[in-house]
């Protein structure tokens, strides 16, 4: 495993947490909806940037064919165990506090299943783009 899973967690919650930040500042300040679903894919493409950096750096070569695919699913699991906690956590706090209605939980899989898929894409796209660039960047 070349990927650092602490570090990929601590750049995607601070990002996760940073942009929905920055979502619920734009709504309050303009009447401007802000569309959310970028936040969907911001994290993850950040974050496997970030570690692609930081693996084209260590090891000065390209990924191994498909060891892509594995790096991107551990990613993926982390993400997923994130989105969990901290959705679970304000989905909670929005029921109890009588802001929205509960969910059906067909909807909840059908969207986490879209997530998954989205974040597991944007993994494994930006962690083999950040190895290159960072390959490019040393042979110039």
């Amino acid at each position: 495993m070349l990927t650092n899973l602490r570090r990929y967690a601590a750049v995607f919650t601070a990002a996760l947490v940073f942009g929905g930040l920055l979502v619920a500042l734009l709504e309050w300040i303009s009447t401007w909806d802000v569309p959310t679903a970028f936040m969907t894919i911001l994290p993850p493409m950040i974050a496997a940037m970030l570690e692609g950096d930081r693996i084209g750096k260590e090891t000065g070569v390209p990924l191994p064919k498909r060891a892509w695919i594995g790096e991107a699913v551990a990613m993926t699991a982390v993400a997923v165990a994130i989105k969990l906690v901290l959705g679970g956590m304000i989905m909670a706090l929005l029921v109890q506090g009588g802001l929205v209605e509960p969910v059906p939980w067909g909807l909840v899989g059908l969207v986490v299943g879209f997530d998954i898929l989205a974040t597991f894409a944007a993994n494994g796209f930006f962690l083999v783009m950040g190895v290159r660039n960072e390959l490019r960047s040393r042979s110039r």
